[in-house]
């Protein structure tokens, strides 16, 4: 017998009016196996699980329609759906990073780059130099006329030893002077 999307979701808010938040839980559950692409079907699961303080089903909801949207071209749509995951989880570093990548898909390289350095400073506070210094790397990368964001590269990876990484980060620099 196949599944009757409508009436379940029909069902589920008919619950979700009368407070029985686990009943539409359940009822969108249902309606999600019937049409696993629906986006607005992971949003509402997503919603009750945060209503029920559910967090990580919520999250789960949330991230697997951000990756429907970006799957769809709907950046913008998917940035917001990661603000959402990063309002429930402001830990969830790759909430963050997804959310700088389409920033800079957008060539929002400012929000971009406020993403990217919230995580550069959570490697740093669990001192995880490498990928502070990758993190670092996309920043850099963001905007390759910003000398500075290379030039301070450059230095962090010369402390770290990195030498060769650091020369050619330098070489970059001084091609970018001359052309100036």
């Amino acid at each position: 017998m196949a599944i009757d999307k409508r009436r379940a979701i029909d069902q589920a808010l008919h619950f979700t009016k009368q407070g029985r938040l686990d009943r539409a839980i359940a009822e969108y559950q249902v309606a999600l196996k019937a049409d696993p692409t629906d986006a607005a079907l992971y949003n509402a699961l997503g919603d009750l699980y945060a209503r029920t303080g559910a967090k990580a089903e919520a999250i789960n909801q949330y991230l697997r329609l951000a990756e429907l949207y970006r799957g769809d071209g709907l950046t913008v749509k998917a940035i917001a759906v990661y603000k959402k995951v990063i309002k429930q989880d402001p830990t969830n570093l790759a909430a963050y990073v997804a959310c700088a990548d389409l920033y800079a898909e957008q060539g929002l390289v400012v929000e971009a780059r406020q993403h990217l350095l919230t995580v550069a400073e959570h490697y740093t506070r669990e001192g995880l130099t490498r990928k502070v210094l990758e993190i670092y790397q996309k920043i850099a990368d963001l905007s390759p006329g910003n000398l500075t964001s290379s030039l301070d590269l450059a230095e962090m990876l010369i402390k770290e030893g990195l030498l060769g990484d650091a020369l050619a980060r330098l070489e970059k620099v001084a091609h970018a002077y001359q052309a100036a």
